[in-house]
């Protein structure tokens, strides 16, 4: 089965709001945020199939990203296809110079997020712009484990380098 994982577009709020109510998850700010959602099309039956979403929030001059609803129609994708969405979506993240990447997860999911270089991180200590986004008050007061990825700048020209021995 040949699929195409592209960023998604208006038209694909209904289907990816679909797909995110039949996996019981949140739609909150779905509709603020379609277009950083990257949409998983089956061109055979022309339908989405999955999807995974980035909201953006500014604080104090610093853009954070939060990972929504990653989500896969048929078990049978998930493995292989959950893997390359996963990397496809966290080389987009980057691209959008973000200081950290913020999930929320169960406790079956934090294996996977820390190989790929997430640490669990208390809710006191997000950012009150994460902390107030749709995705997180919908699902306060449930048991999600908080993680985040720090980006380090490979910008130039870097801040400069204390000088050792003058």
């Amino acid at each position: 089965m040949s699929l195409i994982i592209r960023q998604a577009t208006l038209e694909d709020f209904a289907p990816i709001h679909k797909l995110l109510t039949a996996a019981g998850l949140s739609t909150n700010g779905l509709g603020d945020h379609i277009h950083n959602y990257l949409a998983v099309e089956n061109p055979n039956e022309s339908k989405l199939v999955g999807t995974v979403g980035l909201e953006t929030y500014q604080e104090h001059e610093r853009l954070y990203g939060l990972m929504r609803s990653l989500v896969l129609e048929n078990s049978a994708l998930q493995a292989k296809m959950g893997m390359e969405l996963l990397r496809l979506f966290f080389a987009y993240a980057e691209t959008k110079e973000l200081s950290a990447l913020y999930l929320f997860t169960k406790s079956t999911g934090l294996d996977l997020f820390i190989h790929m270089g997430f640490s669990t991180i208390e809710a006191e200590a997000l950012p009150a712009c994460i902390r107030q986004s749709p995705s997180y008050l919908a699902y306060a007061g449930q048991e999600i484990i908080p993680m985040v990825h720090v980006y380090k700048s490979t910008t130039y020209p870097h801040s400069p380098v204390d000088i050792v021995g003058n």
